[in-house]
């Protein structure tokens, strides 16, 4: 199929509804961004070669997110992943278990953590890109298994935030746990009005990853209230500050507590200031 100087290979397309929906995308796309052609070619290219890869994939994303730009961003993921692959030949994702997911969550106290994070995902065959946030995304992460040899996870730094970051990853690795046999088809999970299963169960594993469920019951910092009782707990659990008042935040629908905790650490320009 060509369209204009736009070539997808014949060769791989073997779903009958792709052109069409290719052919939408390109003028859609064309249409709502003022880039250079040069750019919005390499756009739409690495957005087909991504879809045309049957790669199924789950989004954290809002409701009113803009299905361009979300495309755009995991057109993003998608090619650094395989520049990734071609560059280190990394292990094959042969699985992980509940036990990984919680030697994960205790690598949170070290912020800088997170800028080694890649590389010691990427020796069990999960492939983690930093990909920042682009305007009007509202994509929080994206998740994927690809060519059915690795897991890809893309994280966008929607919010600077450090108990968002490791919430947001243990979520992703959950689902790599829980549902890796399911990504044969593309999610898209819109986290505002509504859950399936699947993503319940994600968010409720992240969650207990963390902190088991019988002792986040009746943590002392519920009844406490106070900074030092979220420090102290978060010392005995092995994980962040931030994570233990972000969980408080969430539970008791009250973002204003705690700001000091969950604003210490900026994870963007952790990340990224030194690019």
């Amino acid at each position: 199929m060509i369209n204009n100087d736009f070539l997808v290979y014949p060769t791989i397309c073997k779903d009958p509804e792709l052109p069409s929906l290719i052919d939408g995308f390109v003028t859609e796309y064309r249409e709502s961004c003022t880039g250079s052609q040069t750019s919005v070619n390499n756009d739409i290219f690495s957005y087909v070669q991504f879809r045309l890869s049957k790669t199924g994939t789950f989004f954290r994303k809002r409701a009113d997110s803009q299905n361009l730009i979300v495309a755009k961003w995991v057109s993003l993921i998608y090619n650094k992943s395989l520049m990734i692959i071609g560059s280190n030949s990394p292990v094959y994702f042969q699985g992980i278990t509940k036990d990984y997911l919680r030697d994960v969550a205790r690598l949170s106290p070290d912020p800088n953590v997170i800028k080694e994070l890649p590389i010691k995902l990427l020796k069990s065959g999960i492939i983690l890109i930093y990909e920042p946030s682009l305007s009007s995304l509202k994509v929080d992460g994206v998740a994927f298994n690809l060519m059915n040899k690795y897991f890809v996870i893309g994280i966008s730094f929607r919010f600077p935030r450090l108990d968002h970051f490791w919430f947001t990853l243990l979520h992703e690795l959950s689902h790599a746990y829980l549902h890796y046999s399911l990504f044969e088809q593309a999610r898209s999970v819109d986290l505002q009005i509504g859950f399936d299963v699947e993503e319940l169960a994600a968010n409720k594993l992240a969650k207990e990853s963390f902190v088991e469920k019988h002792i986040w019951a009746n943590c002392p910092p519920k009844y406490e209230r106070s900074e030092q009782s979220i420090i102290e707990f978060a010392k005995k659990q092995g994980v962040h500050p931030s994570i233990i008042a972000g969980m408080l935040q969430r539970e008791q629908h009250d973002y204003k507590i705690y700001r000091r905790i969950v604003d210490s650490i900026d994870t963007r320009k952790l990340v990224f200031n030194n690019e």
